[in-house]
């Protein structure tokens, strides 16, 4: 068992520390990695016969800066939604992320693929630019220098919850009455869902949340995230020793497998629709795990990561 993750949760009792621990997401602040975390959902949803051009979305976790959403607003979402646990985002970073993103998107620039951001999730067969998805009488709306502006303009406001704007962010997101019930068209999130410590009632308020015909889109790391060496190490910790490691920490890994994720969905009522798990067969033995975790099935026991879309059935 690694000692230096147990120093660092020990060392988050000290208010200053813990303080800088919880001030950074660690992500989301280069709009190339936005563009293409964005249009990767885009792709994969149209796809597996989703329609991507959608009008509300929820950003699960957006990190420090609201890059993802802003990529999707400049697609033509109407209506954005940020949850996060904490505050990390900052007006004047999204403002410059968002003058970048404009640029990528007025040259139909090419997603960032593998060779620039090697572990980014889903894969895509082709990183071309999704013409057949955006094409250039739907971006010459969506771009209009009107539109910009409005959104340059809700972006300012953010923080004032009485201004009727079309962007909102919600730290932290912790009610159901946050976003109106079946108001929201797509639900995504990016190496988030890992980290949220109650799956089920955090699936139970995404179907709510979803009208009916909606989608979740989730790319998932089930990775140990620098708690160990070893991919699979964050489950050789006893449910003490983990309690060391994760200290004052706001969040840090709920330890849920890939399955758990599954079951709640589907607990909840809603279909998957794409199930595309990372399998991995290095890491630790499954008796170095502790004992909770050395009755995992094979299937969670070597995956180390998935991308999960799922469709809120549609009422008759």
């Amino acid at each position: 068992m690694p000692l230096k993750p147990i120093l660092r949760g020990l060392a988050t009792y000290v208010p200053v520390i813990r303080s800088l621990a919880n001030r950074s997401s660690g992500g989301t602040t280069n709009p190339r990695y936005c563009y293409s975390v964005w249009m990767r959902h885009m792709v994969r949803l149209s796809t597996a016969g989703m329609n991507p051009r959608v009008q509300t979305v929820a950003e699960l976790g957006p990190g420090d800066s609201l890059g993802i959403g802003l990529a999707a607003l400049l697609t033509g979402v109407d209506s954005y939604y940020g949850l996060d646990a904490l505050p990390y985002t900052g007006n004047a970073s999204n403002l410059a992320i968002f003058e970048q993103l404009i640029e990528l998107f007025q040259k139909r620039s090419p997603i960032p693929g593998p060779d620039e951001f090697r572990e980014v999730r889903p894969p895509l067969d082709s990183y071309a630019f999704p013409h057949q998805i955006l094409d250039d009488s739907w971006l010459s709306e969506s771009l209009r220098p009107e539109r910009l502006q409005r959104i340059r303009d809700d972006l300012q406001q953010i923080n004032n919850l009485e201004r009727p704007g079309k962007i909102r962010f919600f730290a932290p997101w912790n009610s159901l009455n946050l976003l109106q019930p079946e108001g929201v068209d797509l639900i995504y999130s990016q190496a988030v869902m890992e980290h949220v410590m109650d799956i089920d009632t955090t699936y139970d308020m995404m179907n709510r949340w979803l009208k009916p015909g909606g989608y979740l889109s989730h790319a998932i790391d089930y990775r140990s995230h620098h708690t160990s060496p070893y991919w699979n190490g964050h489950w050789a910790y006893s449910d003490f020793a983990w309690k060391l490691v994760v200290g004052k920490r706001v969040y840090l890994l709920n330890r849920q497998p890939h399955s758990a994720h599954i079951q709640n969905i589907q607990k909840h009522g809603l279909e998957i629709v794409v199930n595309d798990p990372v399998v991995n067969h290095t890491g630790l033995p499954r008796e170095k795990l502790s004992k909770r975790f050395q009755t995992l099935s094979e299937a969670d026991a070597t995956t180390s990561g998935s991308f999960i879309i799922a469709k809120k059935p549609v009422r008759n």
